[in-house]
């Protein structure tokens, strides 16, 4: 592999890793690759991914060298900023920062983030089982359900109940805990996790209910007559 395939293979890497980020990437925002960009001096800038949510620019480099990154890079980076006035800077690099590099970042607000080849594919796939995983510090849903649990999040295992093995939702989070287990905690249920929870049980037969005033009511009868 040459060093351009490098790093465009590093680039998209990032760039899928960037996807799975909410604290960086929401659903109105536009990701572009390889972008040229011209500032305000009129000189073009070449960006290797640009984020556009509404009117908020972020510009990302990335740096898959063999070496740290050091100070130069960063200022460099810092005067395409202001040229094109953009809002955010992100700076990924293979092999690290120098200790100067890392202190000019921090006096200009520009993110640095050391992430090799192995971390990406990591941390992609850790960010992307986040969405199909509930957390303990998810907002409040319409449902609640009981998941077995590990750290903040759970391991994927629902608590199942008799008859015929049912996955419960609540609308009560206080009720729920009335039900839960030793290992097992009480999750928001979001509308995405609710569309992987009804795959599951389709999937493997489970009766996926609603528990209301005593009863358990399945959740398409339920669905039809809310």
């Amino acid at each position: 592999m040459t060093n351009t395939e490098k790093g465009l293979f590093y680039e998209k890497g990032i760039e899928f890793l960037i996807r799975q980020n909410p604290k960086i990437y929401f659903d109105n925002t536009k990701i572009d690759w390889n972008v040229k960009l011209k500032g305000k001096s009129g000189v073009e800038h070449q960006v290797d991914i640009l984020l556009t949510t509404g009117k908020i620019l972020t510009l990302v480099e990335c740096k898959n060298h063999n070496r740290v990154i050091g100070y130069d890079v960063v200022a460099k980076f810092d005067s395409i900023q202001k040229d094109v006035n953009s809002s955010n800077g992100i700076i990924y690099s293979a092999s690290g920062f120098s200790a100067d590099a890392r202190e000019y970042a921090a006096a200009k607000s520009i993110n640095l983030e050391s992430v090799n080849i192995s971390e990406i594919i990591i941390k992609s796939c850790r960010d992307a089982l986040k969405k199909f995983f509930p957390n303990l510090d998810d907002p409040p849903q319409k449902y609640w359900t009981i998941m077995e649990q590990k750290g903040n999040s759970t391991t994927g295992n629902c608590l199942f109940f008799e008859p015929s093995h049912m996955i419960l939702l609540f609308f009560s989070k206080a009720e729920a805990y009335l039900y839960c287990k030793t290992g097992y905690n009480v999750f928001p249920v979001s509308s995405e996790h609710l569309r992987i929870m009804k795959g599951f049980a389709h999937s493997f037969r489970k009766n996926l209910c609603v528990y209301k005033n005593g009863e358990y009511i399945p959740l398409s009868i339920f669905d039809e007559n809310s």
